[in-house]
């Protein structure tokens, strides 16, 4: 069957838009624990226990970033498929994630000397040195206002792995026993992600995993969209219903950065997957911010902290944590709106000439 990479992109707005959601509420709004001490959960009205509860809803940041993992598994598989030349590869990875990431970079530097006398930030420029800076153009994030470059690094691994691996059916099958391997020895080891030192050994041990799925579902793609479960909406309904709601519980249990609701992040992705392209689901807006996605999921952090400094310059509030319980929504609608000239100006270009070089060549 043919895949519609449009569709697709319907699955990477909904995964973007949910992380800078996840990110607007943690990082604005007062936490439950936080308003309890100030207020008892006891005086609570009942729209504000609702409000909370449902808010739970939004705390999957982690598990949809899995999504992007299972996602460019996929798509480099498909890439891969239909041009084995490693240099023509590389150079477009480097065209197409570079320049838009460099940008990135300048504009949290930016943002940092704007509103680093105003806002508490947690560390430096990106700039602060040389090394730092350094640290950063090589894909070893360092400093304030980007910590969401933390899944940037085992993107890059698996880009630098990728051709070789997927060589040829030889080559996938070592790789996927030594991925699976490599995921149940750590998976018996701590349920929990490891705080490893090295980005390396954080994908082989912890991530990896969710690329070759990714791969799996590409391979497999014919069989699993024939199966009469993805037929009809029913699978995507029943999923969501059941999936999102025991990945807010397995976190309760093992923390977040856990191994189950990871794995469960990564089924969901390949219902997604399967369900919107055998029914063809596109919806305008949502499509819209997962062409842009790449761009406002570096560019939303430094985004997020400039609202904060608006807010605060304008006296409309005084500091973190903001206890209005609708002020935050305000900072995802100042995200897109600022990724939207960021993607014009750095990753439409990298698109337009890539396209120049797929007729050339």
């Amino acid at each position: 069957m043919k895949i519609n990479f449009k569709i697709l992109e319907n699955i990477r707005g909904i995964a973007a838009l949910y992380v800078v959601i996840n990110h607007c509420r943690g990082h604005l709004l007062i936490g439950g624990n936080e308003l309890s001490s100030i207020l008892p959960i006891e005086e609570w009205g009942v729209l504000t226990k609702v409000y909370y509860g449902l808010l739970q809803f939004t705390s999957l940041g982690s598990e949809f970033v899995v999504i992007f993992f299972v996602l460019s598994g996929f798509s480099i598989s498909y890439s891969i498929s239909k041009n084995t030349k490693f240099r023509q590869f590389y150079v477009k990875r480097i065209i197409r994630l570079y320049p838009p990431f460099i940008l990135a970079l300048i504009y949290a530097a930016i943002v940092f000397l704007l509103i680093h006398d105003t806002v508490v930030l947690d560390g430096n420029s990106v700039f602060n040195s040389v090394s730092t800076a350094l640290r950063n153009f090589f894909y070893m994030p360092s400093g304030a206002l980007i910590p969401q470059f933390w899944s940037l690094p085992l993107e890059v691994v698996f880009y630098i792995l990728a051709p070789f691996v997927l060589f040829s059916k030889l080559t996938k099958a070592f790789y996927y026993l030594f991925s699976i391997g490599l995921f149940v020895f750590s998976f018996f080891t701590s349920v929990n992600n490891l705080a490893h030192d090295y980005t390396a050994i954080s994908f082989l041990l912890d991530y990896n995993i969710y690329f070759v799925i990714g791969i799996l579902v590409h391979t497999n793609l014919d069989r699993i969209r024939n199966l009469k479960i993805f037929e009809t909406k029913k699978i995507l309904i029943l999923g969501s219903v059941i999936i999102i709601p025991l990945m807010i519980y397995l976190n309760s249990i093992f923390g977040y950065y856990n191994k189950f609701s990871f794995l469960f992040a990564a089924i969901y992705s390949i219902i997604l997957i399967v369900c919107f392209l055998n029914l063809k689901i596109q919806i305008k807006f949502i499509k819209y911010i997962g062409k842009i996605s790449y761009t406002l999921y570096i560019s939303h952090f430094a985004s997020i902290y400039m609202y904060l400094y608006i807010l605060k310059s304008a006296d409309i509030i005084n500091d973190l944590p903001i206890q209005n319980p609708l002020v935050w929504v305000g900072g995802v609608v100042f995200s897109i709106l600022l990724a939207i000239p960021f993607y014009y100006i750095a990753e439409k270009p990298t698109i337009l000439l890539l396209t120049k070089l797929r007729q050339k060549n």
